[in-house]
């Protein structure tokens, strides 16, 4: 390995940046300084990276995907659902390294690109927080460069001098790698020709934000647009966006990017022939199901969610098999996880209500962003039996009219059923509680909380 404290000494006899960047021998007709290698020499071979691994079929297409600069058409954003373990760093990296490479080829990357010549170009890690970066991409990448003959003056005369700094990598003609993260913003004012998102479900959605309250993070949705907007105005047409990740809940941001990437023609989706996604040891053959066989006896949910990409319904569910529960409610998963309308029980109406019988009403409002519902139940022989359930949702124009709830109480009394108690959740709920005692129907405030 080279130490890199001894590189100033090292940069001294390689052309200056300013010197190649500003070199008037550019022409367009004849834009590479030296004629770039196919992906394979680039990763193998000994005057290269040297790389002592070997990529599987779908990792090299993925890379070759997204790293090269020069195709006629170009894929502006990739998505990589896959297990972990299988190798999504590492890729990322090689991506990131392979286009410094192909930018090195050219005469003057920012002639070729249309900037201003003393412009820089970068690619750009963005990880959940610093320690992240900076312990795992950023080391990794070290590691990756101080190897590579490619990249040492000192073993190789054609070498790629660099200069590793506590977060950036910088080549000569003014390019740059960069390790960034959700916590500091400072990254959003680079010229980025390549952002990847690194394990994009790991950072909060924006609702979980909304809940902490959080200002430090920036959500997944957030951090995305913010990367598309740097890239389409820096590179339109060209420059990329790559989320990795594996999916932490079903619906999550990778699980989105994933099934609406499919429908995008510049947007590469790595997946399986049938359009799933990869396992661990489908995307990795070097690792297999049974080395981790400790964690599925311990937490098999979690496990299919690490390393099979079939995530639960939530991050850190309560209720680990939910379909019990939402049999409970006629609902159902259908085959690629979304809850369906199930059908598995008789529509619960009015119709079905009976004189005689003692009805318990209870209401949770909503008024202008959710639904207000309404249930009817009784006590069974030996268990509650769930009568009646209604909903009232707001239109875009028009609020959830409270009124309507409360006539639609009053008329199953006037209709001869027997309502002993009603009860309504507080959020505005005062005005309904004194119309019905006004009208005669037993009412009053029940909070339906965690403790109930």
């Amino acid at each position: 390995s080279v130490d890199f404290t001894m590189l100033g000494s090292l940069l001294k006899a390689q052309p200056s940046d300013e010197a190649v960047v500003a070199n008037e021998s550019y022409s367009p007709d004849d834009p590479f300084e030296r004629t770039p290698v196919e992906l394979e020499t680039f990763l193998y071979n000994p005057e290269y990276l040297n790389l002592s691994i070997r990529l599987s079929s779908p990792q090299l297409e993925f890379v070759e995907s997204l790293s090269n600069i020069f195709a006629p058409t170009q894929y502006t954003e990739g998505v990589l659902m896959a297990g972990q373990g299988s190798g999504k760093d590492t890729c990322s990296i090689l991506i990131g390294l392979r286009i410094m490479y192909l930018l090195q080829c050219l005469r003057s990357p920012q002639r070729y690109f249309g900037m201003d010549k003393n412009s820089f170009i970068d690619s750009i890690n963005v990880a959940q927080n610093a320690d992240i970066a900076r312990n795992i991409y950023f080391m990794t990448l070290s590691n990756i460069l101080r190897s590579s003959p490619l990249f040492d003056p000192s073993v190789n005369s054609d070498a790629i001098p660099v200069r590793i700094t506590q977060q950036t990598v910088s080549f000569p003609k003014n390019v740059r790698l960069i390790s960034g993260n959700s916590e500091n913003e400072s990254w959003q004012g680079y010229t980025p020709i390549l952002v990847i998102l690194d394990e994009i479900d790991a950072f909060k959605s924006e609702q979980e934000l909304q809940r902490s309250h959080s200002l430090r993070s920036e959500g997944a949705e957030g951090v995305y647009n913010t990367a598309k907007a740097l890239v389409q105005s820096r590179f339109p047409g060209l420059g990329k966006i790559v989320c990795l990740s594996w999916p932490r809940f079903k619906g999550s941001f990778i699980q989105r990017r994933f099934t609406n990437g499919k429908m995008e023609d510049r947007t590469f989706v790595s997946c399986k022939e049938g359009g799933t996604p990869f396992a661990t040891w489908d995307f990795n053959p070097s690792k297999k199901k049974e080395d981790f066989d400790d964690f599925y006896a311990s937490d098999p949910v979690l496990a299919k969610a690490r390393y099979e990409c079939d995530p639960p319904f939530a991050r850190d569910a309560y209720i680990k098999d939910p379909l019990p529960i939402l049999r409970a409610f006629d609902a159902e998963i259908d085959e690629v996880g979304q809850i369906t309308w199930g059908g598995l029980k008789p529509i619960r109406d009015e119709s079905g209500l009976e004189a005689g019988i003692k009805y318990f009403i209870h209401v949770d409002l909503g008024l202008r962003h959710s639904n207000a519902a309404l249930c009817v139940a009784h006590q069974g022989l030996e268990h509650v039996v769930i009568d009646l359930l209604k909903v009232w949702s707001p239109e875009p124009d028009k609020d959830v009219d409270f009124a309507s709830i409360e006539n639609f109480i009053l008329s199953l009394r006037d209709k001869g059923f027997r309502v002993v108690n009603v009860t309504y959740d507080n959020y505005q709920s005062v005005s309904s509680l004194q119309t019905l005692e006004k009208f005669g129907i037993p009412a009053k405030y029940k909070s339906i909380g965690r403790s109930s």
